[in-house]
């Protein structure tokens, strides 16, 4: 009783951490429908047991795969334990413990079958097709089991679900051979995507795996495999039966309508690059980054040569370029826009730890990026600056305004911010306060609106959501703190009493537009220790929250549990440096991290940074560089 208890918690724990999407779970279920005289009772037993095997199946693939067999006693409880489910359903002598032999044959046959595809200079689209539908048996096995516990089986409606499961494991073998790209060619796994991207493209050899995953893109081969799918799971529902309405048929159109929409992101994802090659072949004029004018070490010194290197094609890997439709509302139409006023002035500030102020060619830079800022201001509205300022649509906000304060603030250059950035700092203030002290993020008056501000507020409530984000606030509270605390300090304080209000449990704070919470951490912190009059136990709250981020290899996750990167490692630098936090083994393990991923061009690798919209998410190396130079000044 103990071993098989213990059995039970095992697989309990190991369906409980599947991936796997959610239709597996009641596979059987999807064909109810079709098999009216199956019980509930019996569908659940059925789904069950279905469910442990296609974690079976998916072991002894790996097994296979792999050689690895530290799961072979888990495949073994899985298996047990659907044989179990199904002698409850199926007597000794029903004929569905012929289909089940047969069904595991055939699975058995696919892994064969797939090491013979990969070891063939020619394969045959037909020999594929054959191979994802073998490997889809334990699928079969359940329509099988519906068929036979149905008082009345009817053999055609199973021959029709048996063809129609053959298209759909062709459907969805294609989609995943085009997602799974570069993991099998890595793993050397037989990928119909891979095989015809080498077979049409002679030069693959040439490239790296990252070169050729992005020419598979770029060239075209996915978009037409990823309609080859569509066009299977259309078919897998072209000859079921018009007047029975089941989950098998509501799978497939919602399968067909993900997998069309994932094309269309791969179109977006082409556009976006193309408009980038061409904004880099059309921008002639540049600034390059001058010399650094005083002595780093190695590894900063050769990520500095990487960003004159980036500043010498106008930083056009810095750009933040995203996909504004008419479909979301903006009457600029369909196409790729430019972002990269945040970027810029976020740059400056970063790289400005390094530099001396009084360094002629530096002096002389900033000027340049000043007359850059000024050019990106709007002669409309709020008259102020925005995320994408040539989207009319898309309102000023303060997380901008924001920058181009510091920026005016860091270099002396106050005297530039005219009466506009008051009138904006104005509406934020008053008219755009949810209460004292508590702003949303745009810039758009209440009152008075014209028809372009009226269409920006709806956009935003639509598309953006309007705030208050703490991380937003807390930057543009700093910007205040810089330009003129004596007159804001009433707004300043209610702000920060504010952030401490939402600070989380855990310790840190959460961000609307930024990835994990270590910049939204960052941010807050260094307004409310800027500010003063802090509450030492949320201090303490927050270095803990900080400290819990680190992983063995020295480097910090932007959320608890994930792996280590570049970016939330310099951020916790920096919070560490906000809390005069000097623990010296701490901070040498994560500077060692990132030595230790330095790439061999000096800079770091682009991490997700800001999340513009749901799967839109702005990342760039020139940025993560940018935030480690900083965090290592």
């Amino acid at each position: 009783m103990n071993l098989l208890i213990e059995r039970t918690n095992r697989i309990d724990d190991w369906v409980r951490n599947d991936r796997s999407p959610s239709f597996y779970r009641n596979y059987p279920a999807l064909f109810d429908a079709y098999y009216p005289d199956v019980s509930k009772q019996e569908v659940e037993q059925l789904s069950l047991a279905a469910y442990y095997q296609y974690h079976a199946f998916l072991i002894q693939d790996e097994i296979m795969d792999e050689g690895v067999v530290d799961d072979l006693s888990m495949l073994l409880d899985l298996r047990d334990a659907a044989l179990l489910v199904l002698s409850e359903l199926f007597q000794k002598n029903s004929s569905f413990w012929r289909c089940w032999v047969d069904r595991k044959k055939e699975v058995e046959r696919a892994l064969a079958l797939d090491k013979e595809l990969q070891a063939q200079t020619e394969v045959q689209f037909n020999d594929y097709c054959r191979l994802a539908q073998l490997k889809s048996s334990g699928g079969l096995l359940a329509i099988d089991a519906m068929h036979l516990l149905n008082g009345q089986p009817d053999s055609v409606i199973w021959k029709s679900l048996i063809q129609s499961h053959h298209y759909f494991s062709v459907g969805i073998q294609l989609y995943d051979d085009v997602k799974d790209f570069k993991v099998d060619w890595i793993s050397g796994q037989f990928n119909w995507a891979v095989y015809d991207y080498k077979k049409q493209n002679s030069d693959w050899v040439k490239h790296t795996v990252e070169g050729n995953h992005k020419l598979f893109f770029l060239r075209g081969h996915a978009s037409l495999l990823l309609d080859n799918s569509c066009r299977y799971l259309n078919l897998s529902q072209a000859d079921l039966p018009s007047n029975i309405q089941s989950s098998w048929l509501t799978l497939g159109q919602q399968l067909e309508d993900l997998f069309k929409r994932y094309r269309q992101k791969t179109e977006i994802q082409l556009k976006v690059v193309e408009q980038k090659w061409a904004d880099l072949q059309t921008r002639t004029e540049s600034h390059r980054l001058p010399d650094i004018g005083q002595s780093y070490f190695a590894s900063f010194e050769k990520a500095w040569r990487y960003l004159q290197t980036a500043s010498e094609s106008n930083w056009n890997d810095l750009a933040h370029w995203m996909w504004l439709s008419l479909e979301d509302g903006f009457n600029s139409g369909d196409r790729v826009h430019k972002g990269e006023l945040f970027q810029r002035t976020l740059l400056c500030e970063c790289i400005s730890f390094a530099m001396n102020p009084e360094d002629a060619q530096w002096r002389d830079f900033i000027e340049k990026e000043w007359t850059f800022v000024e050019s990106c201001k709007r002669k409309f509205g709020v008259g102020c600056w925005a995320y994408f300022d040539e989207v009319p649509e898309l309102s000023s906000d303060i997380d901008d305004l924001a920058q181009v304060i510091q920026l005016a603030c860091r270099f002396d250059c106050k005297d530039k911010l005219d009466e506009k950035v008051g009138r904006a700092i104005r509406l934020a203030l008053e008219e755009r306060a949810i209460e004292p002290g508590v702003w949303e993020t745009w810039l758009v008056p209440l009152k008075n609106r014209t028809s372009l501000e009226q269409k920006q507020e709806w956009l935003n409530t639509k598309c953006w959501g309007r705030g208050p984000d703490p991380e937003v606030m807390a930057n543009f509270a700093y910007s205040l703190l810089c330009f003129n605390k004596e007159k804001y300090l009433e707004h300043l304080e209610l702000c920060r009493d504010y952030l401490l209000s939402v600070q989380e449990d855990s310790g840190g704070w959460k961000s609307r537009w930024y990835f994990g919470e270590l910049y939204g951490t960052f941010q807050c912190l260094r307004f409310i220790l800027s500010l003063g009059k802090e509450k030492s136990s949320s201090i303490h709250k927050a270095l803990t929250f900080t400290l819990k981020q680190q992983n063995k290899d020295g480097g910090f996750a932007a959320t608890e549990g994930l792996v280590s990167d570049p970016l939330s490692t310099a951020f916790a630098l920096l919070i560490f440096k906000e809390l005069g936090f000097n623990d010296a083994t701490i901070i040498s393990l994560a500077k060692s991290y990132l030595d230790s991923v330095q790439q061999p061009n000096g800079s770091w690798q682009a991490m997700p940074f800001i999340i513009a919209k749901p799967g839109e998410i702005y990342k760039s190396e020139v940025m993560t560089t940018a935030w480690v130079l900083r965090s290592l000044c």
